[in-house]
């Protein structure tokens, strides 16, 4: 287990653990399908697989070209999903709205790294100190889902 894994895991587990307390079963099984990938490896031969999937539907654009324009093409779409959804977001309770802030990051991330675009790698993989910005990255989306889920369990009456 390299320092990586451990920093995006404690993250994972966070929001595992928080998720599965207040009930969230969905919200806890993607977090536990990202625990499970980060230590088993699949992150990279699935990123193969669908990046070379989305590479083959187009032969005469370039690879570098439609990475392009796979990126700009999700950060419309995500403006237009954040767009649309502000007002169900504004008329979430603050644990809501910080879950969804960290599923939102997570998704975002996963996104970012599918589309492989070498000029984005090289910022989202800088080391910084044991772990990438990326692990970071992780870490803090799945610690905003437990302090969601913390949240969320307070109000109910649990705890202390």
């Amino acid at each position: 287990m390299t320092s990586p894994q451990i920093v995006m895991a404690l993250g994972f587990v966070a929001a595992l653990a928080a998720t599965l307390r207040i009930g969230r079963f969905g919200l806890a099984m993607f977090f536990l399908i990202a625990l499970i990938e980060t230590f088993a490896g699949l992150r990279y031969p699935f990123h193969s697989v669908v990046r070379d999937a989305i590479l083959g539907l187009s032969h005469d654009i370039p690879k570098r070209q439609l990475q392009f324009y796979m990126l700009v093409g999700s950060a419309l779409v995500c403006g237009l999903f954040v767009a649309l959804s502000f007002r169900a977001f504004a008329r979430l309770p603050a644990s809501g709205r910080w879950m969804a802030l960290g599923v939102f990051l997570t998704c975002a991330m996963l996104v970012v790294e599918l589309i492989s675009l070498h000029q984005v790698d090289r910022m989202i993989y800088y080391w910084l100190g044991p772990a990438t910005f990326t692990n970071y990255v992780y870490l803090v989306a799945g610690l905003l889902v437990g302090y969601g889920a913390l949240i969320e369990f307070r109000s109910r009456g649990g705890g202390s």
